[in-house]
């Protein structure tokens, strides 16, 4: 008698709802072969030679108390990334002990060279936990930035893929784009006026976006790079 195969989606289903228990306010599968073309090192089967699914968790804004914190240092220390990754290590976890697969849990910190272990924000688009933006950081059309843990595992869990409408350009941004020539981030630190941004809106689509990233680490100390 063989054994009957799993429902993999009741088995994610399960998963992520666990997740967003936790504290998730995003939670979504990706294909690992779409990052294959990632740099030597960095690609999901560099660091789980088994690995079949991407699971991209997203969340963890300040909470209120923080926000009403007088001093300033609060949200600067606070680690909101520290608490998404330890979701993720939470849900890695319970894959192994529960159902038997491989799981791990991307270190947010950087490698030799201060790179990343993986691309976090290429995870996101491909499991559809957000879209690039002009700014830079992945943006969720209801979420906005969330910051971003990454689970590698051999589970064979069905995809969600990327979202089909992205979260950047918003309408409102369109519309300032149209009237100055510019958005609320490059208006900000605008690339052709000593800061880092710079970019076109074309059809409702960012075209030509320019960062740069010497001025940027001048202007900002970024921690955890990865989870952005």
């Amino acid at each position: 008698m063989t054994e009957e195969e799993p429902d993999w989606q009741t088995v994610k289903s399960e998963l992520l709802e666990g997740a967003l228990k936790r504290g998730a306010m995003v939670a979504r599968v990706g294909d690992p072969d779409l990052l294959a073309d990632a740099a030597l090192g960095q690609r999901p089967s560099d660091l789980l030679p088994q690995v079949k699914s991407i699971i991209v968790l997203g969340g963890s804004a300040p909470r209120v108390g923080e926000w009403n914190s007088p001093r300033a240092e609060v949200l600067e220390t606070v680690g909101t990334s520290d608490r998404m990754a330890a979701i993720g290590s939470a849900l890695a976890r319970q894959i192994e002990e529960r159902l038997g697969y491989y799981a791990m849990n991307v270190p947010t910190s950087t490698d030799q060279d201060d790179k990343p272990f993986l691309d976090f924000a290429a995870a996101a688009v491909v499991a559809g936990a957000g879209s690039p933006s002009l700014a830079g950081p992945v943006l969720h059309p209801e979420h906005g930035f969330v910051y971003l843990t990454v689970i590698l595992t051999s589970l064979p869990l069905p995809f969600d893929g990327p979202i089909e409408q992205p979260a950047c350009p918003a309408p409102s941004c369109v519309e300032m784009y149209e009237q100055r020539g510019v958005t609320p981030c490059t208006d900000v630190c605008n690339i052709d006026d000593g800061g880092c941004l710079g970019g076109q809106i074309q059809d409702g689509l960012v075209i030509g976006r320019r960062y740069d990233a010497n001025r940027c680490r001048d202007r900002v100390y970024h921690y955890w790079v990865p989870g952005y």
